[in-house]
């Protein structure tokens, strides 16, 4: 089991979507999608919630029924997305072993940013 913060969880994405592109030995391809199959309901959930911040702060634009949020609550807005950035989930997938991911080449940037996904 993974407990992270969704903050760390989205700084995670674009890093974990390059991971999926790489040739990867079976096994470990096939626990990497699993793990991102968790990952990513926990993304769902976390937008659901923006928008419901966004719909809660903003006013609708009636020709683009789209949302924006006004100058005078976007401080408001901001901290209560602060507040949602800091809340720790737990993904029910066990971190993918370092040694499984021998075989590619990764940045320490995007490393770093998995870093509660992998372990030595």
């Amino acid at each position: 089991m993974i407990k992270i913060k969704l903050g760390e969880l989205l700084n995670s994405r674009e890093p974990m979507a390059k991971l999926l592109g790489k040739e990867l030995p079976v096994k470990t391809a096939y626990k990497l999608s699993k793990l991102v199959k968790e990952v990513n309901n926990e993304f769902k959930n976390f937008e659901e919630q923006r928008q419901n911040l966004v719909k809660k702060h903003g006013k609708e634009d009636e020709n683009s029924k789209s949302f924006t949020v006004p100058k005078e609550k976007v401080e408001e807005f901001q901290n209560e997305i602060n507040d949602l950035l800091k809340v720790e989930v737990e993904i029910n997938q066990n971190p993918i072993s370092v040694n499984d991911l021998a075989s590619i080449q990764a940045s320490p940037v995007d490393l770093a940013a998995m870093e509660k996904f992998i372990v030595e």
